[in-house]
């Protein structure tokens, strides 16, 4: 088995084995029953979320707690969906390995932050006019912010890979569906583990779990957040990761700690301590068993534009709670004493559409600037010092040189984000996104421009993203100098890509059990 090696394109992978194997917590049904049994929450009465179907109990705020042991403050109200208990009696939600002969390790701490389905816009520091997002606001202040990155695909598990790896998706040979991570593509919880870290994940996510090799190079390894579309996972998330930051902070040694968040994904809940919705009585209703039939009213033109706000006021309530749960997992580390002392990486994998073009709702299919310009900012380690904002375009797949970097094992050819921001460019740099899923499409950005490739019907589209920021103005016929060099860049570009997907081994996508079929089915990705 070759050595990626590293170019313009890829990044250094050794080949390497898992160094530790994954937990699992298991589920406590009796528990459960039991504290749904004591719940005394009244149910949602929020018009627009009562008459969506789907409305349920809440547990207390001292039945939460008392199940969530990596938070030390009360929840906030968590709405509406069904709320899930994890954990196991007498057993520590982050059993640290013994770590043997592992390296000493010097460097800061990292925390990468990553939510699922959410939007560049729908965020305050990026210009939202709604408060659905005040601790990122926060957070921003302190961060440098990336006004306009791009994930290398508007779908989970190839953006999630290439953030995990610094590799383009397909030349991991993720296509239009998923497979396991090549294991010559090293990740980057194995690429801190071979430097000394200590190493815990948790995913809200089943694409991004074990069974497509993520968990690869982690200490702790936690899904069990991971359950479906009707689930409410950002409390478990947080509570297991704060319960993973207090066990990681006690060890003598820099740790890596990866958060996953998925309830900006459909379906779209409206949670009581952040409404943005008023009555509604149309027919755009989100519930965990119509999305299917939600596309089909917006490809037939049957919802209004009021309907879609209906959609997209329930998704800034998830974002906003969602915001909530980030903003106590940051807080987790101001409580600890460790906030200055990690970097903290804060990215999404894709974004969602609501209808503003070929009356598409979700994602997957197109390369918009609604589905793949997301959110990111990066907090160095070091004491507090005011943020900046950078204009250039960027991709997520430079996350794993920056991490490298700020640790101390800069790869060659591999462009930090630091740099970026640090630099006055010369040369715009030129950005890739592509998707296979449903649709043959490539996107290339280089200054204000964006070229989109459909691969179907063999057109190429020219926009002006600083003029034009909707793409609803095609200038390859005005520009087509411009078209001819961001289309050659494409071709060169997919070259590399192949040439290194070749050197890879291309794994099966593995078998799916009718449950995840069904799950999968249910959130959009399969038919």
């Amino acid at each position: 088995m070759s050595k990626v090696t590293p170019n313009a394109i890829t990044l250094g992978m050794e080949i390497r084995k898992p160094v530790a194997g994954s937990v699992v917590i298991g589920w406590i049904a009796i528990l459960g029953f039991l504290l749904a049994a004591c719940s005394q929450g009244p149910e949602d009465s929020n018009a627009g979320a009562s008459e969506a179907g789907s409305a349920s109990s809440k547990s207390s705020e001292e039945t939460l707690m008392a199940s969530m042991p990596g938070l030390d403050e009360p929840l906030a109200d968590l709405g509406r969906g069904t709320i899930r208990f994890h954990g196991q009696v007498g057993v520590s939600p982050c059993p640290l390995p013994e770590i043997g002969d592992r390296p000493p390790a010097q460097g800061p701490n990292v925390l990468l932050i990553a939510v699922d389905t959410l939007r560049a816009d729908r965020l305050g520091f990026m210009g939202h006019d709604r408060d659905t997002s005040p601790h990122l606001d926060a957070l921003a202040v302190d961060s440098l912010v990336f006004e306009h990155a791009i994930a290398p695909a508007p779908w989970t598990t190839p953006s999630m890979a290439g953030l995990f790896t610094g590799l383009p998706p397909a030349a991991l040979g993720i296509g239009s569906r998923p497979i396991p991570l090549p294991t010559e593509a090293e990740t980057v919880a194995e690429l801190l583990q071979k430097r000394g870290y200590l190493t815990a994940g948790i995913a809200s996510h089943f694409y991004i779990g074990k069974k497509y090799g993520f968990d690869r190079g982690f200490d702790v390894w936690d899904e069990t957040a991971a359950g479906g579309h009707e689930d409410i996972s950002s409390p478990w998330v947080t509570g297991l990761a704060g319960n993973c930051l207090r066990e990681l902070s006690e060890q003598n040694r820099p740790f890596f700690l990866f958060a996953h968040y998925f309830d900006p994904h459909y379906d779209y809940l409206e949670h009581r301590s952040h409404p943005f919705s008023g009555p509604y009585e149309g027919p755009a209703r989100s519930r965990d068993d119509n999305f299917e039939d939600l596309r089909f009213l917006a490809e037939k033109g049957r919802l209004s534009e009021q309907d879609l706000g209906h959609l997209m006021d329930l998704y800034d309530s998830e974002i906003a709670f969602t915001d909530e749960h980030v903003g106590r997992l940051v807080g987790r580390l101001k409580q600890l004493g460790i906030y200055d002392s990690t970097l903290i990486v804060f990215v999404a994998d894709h974004g969602e559409m609501f209808g503003e073009r070929h009356r598409w709702i979700g994602h997957t299919k197109y390369l918009y600037e609604e589905l793949i310009h997301v959110p990111l900012m990066i907090k160095p380690a070091g004491p507090a010092s005011s943020g900046r904002r950078i204009g250039s375009t960027v991709s997520t797949l430079a996350v794993l040189p920056t991490i490298l970097q700020q640790v101390g094992s800069e790869l060659p050819m591999a462009r930090s984000l630091i740099d970026v921001g640090e630099e006055q460019e010369q040369e715009p740099p030129v950005v890739f996104s592509q998707t296979r899923r449903w649709r043959n499409e490539d996107a290339v950005y280089q200054g204000d421009w964006k070229l989109l490739h459909d691969g179907q019907t063999y057109q190429y589209r020219l926009f002006n993203l600083r003029e034009d920021p909707g793409e609803t103005t095609d200038h390859g016929r005005a520009r087509r100098q411009t078209l001819i060099a961001m289309r050659n860049a494409l071709e060169a570009w997919q070259a590399e890509v192949d040439a290194t997907a070749a050197g890879l081994k291309n794994r099966s996508a593995p078998e799916l059990s009718a449950e995840e079929q069904e799950r999968l089915r249910a959130l959009g990705y399969i038919d």
